[in-house]
């Protein structure tokens, strides 16, 4: 049982929110093979974004989602480009002087290259200037 959910030591979890799990107090089961290991110099992580709820996820590789195709990144790394990425979906202002009209398809257009390469957010917003 917990008030909090996030990092401890060596761990790292999240509490999938619900509608029945409103309350501040949240008790939670994991298998022990529900650990994968964790540090932060090792590619472990990549990111999801789900654009119809504008949030912004890690997952593990050894996951079910992960597949080849997806970008690796540390811990580090990875809480760098969520920040960013949250950014980007929230904010508007990155978008000033950019060629497109359509922000939305921009902002996509953007966190794909983003989560999909390991270009810088600069190097990417040049392309569209």
């Amino acid at each position: 049982m917990s008030n909090h959910w996030g990092r401890a030591a060596n761990c790292k979890w999240r509490l999938v929110p619900t509608s029945s799990n409103s309350q501040r107090i949240k008790v939670g089961f994991a298998r022990w093979s529900d650990f994968y290991p964790d540090n932060d110099y090792e590619k472990l992580y990549f990111i999801e974004v789900d654009y119809a709820t504008a949030t912004v996820h890690f997952n593990h590789k050894q996951s079910a989602g992960f597949t080849s195709n997806k970008v690796l990144r540390t811990a580090p790394e990875t809480t760098k480009l969520i920040k960013q990425i949250r950014s980007l979906l929230e904010e508007t202002a990155w978008a000033k002087y950019l060629k497109e009209d359509n922000i939305d398809l921009l902002r996509k257009a953007i966190i794909d290259e983003l989560i999909g390469t390991n270009k810088s957010f600069m190097e990417i917003r040049k392309g569209f200037m």
